[in-house]
């Protein structure tokens, strides 16, 4: 067990700083893109470039998650030219696709006025977005953590920076942004198969038929349920534009963006490091360490979502005003049922590894979908009563319904502790922690930098009284010096 945490945590390291990277990018380039663009054509873009993100996976969502679930075992038996000549079979075929068909498809045939070129810049950067991450997925499976974490930022780098000097220094417009995104991926897509060593390992004549099947078998349903968790995380949004408007859409977003993403930028470190372990301790040392696992990521995940959850309500009045401005203060309203929310969503993944780890994938649509569909209903009935504030229950209500529901499913193929005593140690410190927030708002300081001071005091808060109870055991205590030491001898040393 010492082992596989150690792991986790060392590829932490790499993705925290790739995704705070990541992070930080996207939110400079809000200001920037927003100050050189028109509303209009900020909202083409915003369009154009959430289709990307969100339709994308839909394609290889069943290749990337077969990836990380069949690593091990062909790892193991020596086979991975068979595994590689599977994913990389169809891989290409995407692209091929989108570039060769539709590409031209759009650019002579379709009526698409000015945003002709626009559109056909989408759909190749679609094409490129989609063989990037298929190979990137193939990393993580390999636990590739650091050169995962250098292409991505490279990519990002790309996609904003690179993107806003093509519409600053060449006048491109919207288009340039799309520009700087291809371009960078063009680059980067031949390095990850280079890293991945895929002229050695993939050829043609070593494609499984067999093993499609199992992907088919295995992934094939995740893209019903992506979509359906799209429709769960999103729908709501489209529901409260046709009842109560874009304002009371803008108030429903700030507070939804601002909460999934505090909670994603550091759960989805555990979920990037801690899925090829998994995978890799269940193959290798069998069914009981990878419950012992999943409970002890359990108690990573409550240490990190309680007190960001309550610390983001206890200061949802100051941050909503540093980051949004006095006229999304109504938007504080959703705070409380969508912080619930996030922590049952995040915790959601915990409990449905059983049915990845199984192979049990046929399952998993079941919670999301009725999920889905209850969140409708509900929203067509809240959000004309209360708004983007029904719309915000509604959303907690259908997470508790998910969550539920992957819970008794999950237990049915594969049971787990839960961490009883690392929870309450960890819900303990957070009561601490909210006390300690409540005492500093009324210290004298005010604006960003009096946030993130606050901030700071209530980490300092939460992880003392987290030691002092006994949260923090003494191996992840050596292992946080150990890497503490790492990172100062490194830069002593340069």
């Amino acid at each position: 067990m010492k082992e596989q945490i150690i792991e986790i945590g060392r590829d932490s390291f790499w993705y925290f700083g790739a995704n705070i990277t990541v992070a930080t990018l996207g939110f400079i380039s809000i200001p920037i893109f927003t100050r050189m663009l028109l509303p209009h054509d900020y909202g083409i873009y915003s369009l154009v470039s959430a289709a990307i993100t969100v339709l994308a996976p839909l394609l290889y969502v069943w290749l990337t998650e077969s990836a990380q679930r069949f690593y091990p075992e062909y790892k193991r038996n020596e086979e991975l030219g068979v595994l590689y000549s599977t994913i990389f079979h169809y891989a290409p075929h995407f692209m091929i696709s989108f570039l060769l068909i539709l590409l031209p498809i759009t650019a002579l045939v379709l009526p698409l006025g000015q945003y002709r070129l626009l559109i056909c810049l989408g759909i190749a950067t679609f094409a490129f977005f989609t063989m990037s991450n298929v190979s990137l997925e193939v990393m993580r499976a390999r636990q590739f953590a650091w050169q995962y974490s250098i292409l991505t930022v490279v990519v990002a780098i790309g996609r904003y920076l690179v993107g806003a000097a093509m519409v600053i220094w060449f006048g491109f417009g919207v288009d340039g942004l799309f520009w700087g995104w291809l371009g960078v991926l063009v680059l980067v897509v031949p390095i990850e198969l280079f890293v991945l060593r895929a002229h050695k390992h993939v050829k043609w004549k070593d494609h499984s038929p067999q093993l499609s099947r199992e992907f088919l078998s295995y992934g094939f349903v995740l893209i019903f349920a992506a979509g359906f968790g799209n429709v769960l995380t999103i729908g709501d949004r489209y529901i409260v534009q046709l009842f109560k408007g874009g304002t009371q859409v803008g108030l429903y977003s700030v507070v939804y963006n601002l909460i999934a993403n505090s909670a994603g930028v550091i759960l989805s470190v555990l979920i990037l490091a801690g899925t090829p372990v998994l995978m890799k301790t269940y193959e290798g040392d069998g069914e009981e360490e990878s419950k012992h696992l999943i409970t002890q990521l359990t108690k990573y995940f409550l240490i990190f979502l309680v007190p960001s959850m309550v610390g983001l309500w206890v200061l949802r009045v100051r941050t909503i005003m540093v980051i949004s401005g006095a006229r999304y203060m109504a938007a504080t309203k959703a705070v409380l049922p969508l912080a619930l929310a996030m922590i049952l969503w995040n915790l959601i993944w915990l409990p449905s590894t059983a049915f990845l780890l199984k192979k049990k994938t046929k399952i998993i649509i079941w919670p999301v979908m009725i999920a889905a569909v209850i969140n409708i209903g509900l929203n067509l009935i809240l959000v004309p009563i209360w708004g983007f504030v029904g719309a915000a229950w509604s959303t907690f209500i259908c997470y508790v319904i998910d969550f539920v529901l992957v819970v008794v499913m999950s237990r049915n193929i594969m049971k787990w502790e839960f961490p009883w005593k690392g929870a309450v140690r960890v819900f303990a410190a957070t009561a601490v922690m909210a006390a300690g927030l409540f005492a500093f708002e009324k210290l004298p300081v005010h604006g960003a930098g009096g946030l993130l001071l606050i901030i700071c005091l209530g980490t300092i808060v939460f992880f003392g009284a987290l030691l002092l109870f006994g949260g923090i055991e003494r191996n992840e205590r050596q292992f946080v010096v150990t890497q503490i030491s790492r990172l100062m001898s490194r830069k002593r040393a340069s």
